[in-house]
């Protein structure tokens, strides 16, 4: 009786030792556990805190870099501003440098316009004083020839008005009459139309009792008509002659001119337009009785 009871007495603590020892494992085992879970949801807060850092430090960054970026563009637009308001400033100095020249280049040339016309109009008034006073004019008498042909003309203070020597303006479209002192022409000395008077054009300088020659300064855009027109009419009479009609110049036939070559009577033609051989005028004139002079 005694032994069962002592027995069992053992049996009971050794259970609630037992129990006891487990009970503390248990609690250990809950209190690292809970250890362990607060370590990880420190860590796990740490980790978040240090994102939520290195999230608000790459803002800031951003922040700055944006902040940076636009301070430079700011300054890079007010360099622009500043250098396109310089370039305006020096545009707007060059035209009214430009402009200021302009007006004084005018100005002089409106002066040396007036200045011009006023000694224009002085000489024209001394050359009509001179034109008007007979008392002290020199008068004489000039030879011109042109070809064989050949007409005196009266001058006046060695001056002779614009003339048509022999009709020839009449028929050399747009050409110019010059004298010379020579028959050889440009060799010699050349005497042109100037203004006299402000009122008409004169030969200049001749001399009393002395000869002069016509020299015509042609057009050549008349020249060229007419070579067209005598090619034309060769065309046309090459034409009719391989036809077999008649050869007669295309210009009576259509009235375009009625005129012959004088040539043929003596006199060599003046104009190229009616002459049949011009190169060899002189030498069909001579041929058919011209006149030696």
């Amino acid at each position: 009786m005694g032994c069962g009871s002592s027995t069992s007495t053992i049996q009971k603590e050794e259970n609630e030792a037992a129990t006891k020892i487990q009970t503390q494992f248990r609690g250990k085992l809950a209190r690292d556990k809970v250890t362990q879970l607060k370590q990880e949801r420190d860590e796990r807060l740490a980790a978040e805190e240090q994102e939520r850092q290195r999230l608000a430090q790459e803002q800031k960054e951003k922040q700055e870099r944006n902040s940076a970026a636009i301070k430079i563009q700011a300054l890079q637009k007010g360099r622009i501003a500043r250098k396109q308001l310089q370039e305006d400033k020096e545009a707007v100095i060059k035209i009214q440098a430009l402009q200021r020249g302009k007006m004084t280049r005018q100005r002089l040339a409106q002066q040396k316009a007036e200045q011009e016309e006023i000694e224009r109009q002085r000489v024209i008034a001394i050359e009509v004083a001179e034109d008007a006073d007979d008392s002290t004019a020199v008068l004489g008498k000039i030879t011109i020839k042109y070809n064989h042909y050949t007409q005196e003309y009266d001058i006046r203070n060695g001056r002779l008005k614009k003339q048509n020597f022999f009709s020839l303006l009449d028929v050399l479209e747009g050409a110019k009459l010059h004298l010379s002192d020579k028959l050889a022409g440009f060799s010699g000395e050349l005497y042109k139309l100037s203004p006299r008077a402000g009122t008409y054009e004169c030969y200049s300088d001749l001399e009393d009792t002395k000869t002069y020659y016509v020299i015509v300064e042609k057009n050549a855009e008349a020249m060229k008509r007419l070579r067209a027109d005598r090619e034309r009419r060769e065309r046309e009479r090459k034409e009719q002659e391989a036809n077999g009609g008649d050869t007669t110049d295309a210009r009576v036939s259509n009235n375009e001119d009625k005129s012959s070559c004088s040539c043929l009577w003596g006199n060599p033609c003046v104009v190229e337009y009616n002459c049949n051989d011009w190169e060899n005028r002189m030498k069909v004139a001579r041929a058919n009785g011209m006149k030696q002079r």
